[in-house]
């Protein structure tokens, strides 16, 4: 399920950081690094969801885009532990192929507010690394 509705005090829920690293055997350097790329790499992924989904036309080429980049979002979500938003991009994923377009948007905007929720997280440990 995604829904998404993130308190300042529930930052800590965002990203199962515990998780990741368990699947990095520790490797905290390496977890550090996967989240700079996440923060840099999947803003213009959802760029181009975005693009993908605004089209005149939501015609099969132009669902193939959404579910490849919400596929990508799912993927670079789950490897830094951020479930909610995996959850979310993989509801854009599977809506793609057939569901309405103010459904896929709907979704879309829920992912978006999925993913500035662990922007927001990865700001916060990069603030409080730097201190």
């Amino acid at each position: 399920m995604c829904a998404v509705v993130i308190h300042s005090d529930q930052l800590s829920n965002v990203v199962d950081r515990e998780m990741a690293l368990e699947r990095l055997d520790g490797d905290i350097e390496l977890y550090d690094e996967i989240l700079v790329v996440f923060r840099s790499s999947t803003p213009i992924e959802f760029d181009r969801l975005s693009d993908s989904l605004n089209t005149a036309s939501l015609d099969s080429a132009a669902r193939e885009l959404a579910q490849r980049h919400s596929h990508s979002i799912k993927s670079a979500s789950l490897s830094i532990g951020a479930n909610v938003a995996a959850a979310c991009a993989l509801a854009v994923e599977t809506s793609a192929k057939s569901a309405p377009p103010e459904v896929l948007s709907a979704k879309s905007a829920e992912l978006g507010l999925a993913l500035q929720a662990v922007y927001v997280w990865i700001d916060h440990q990069k603030k409080a690394a730097d201190a």
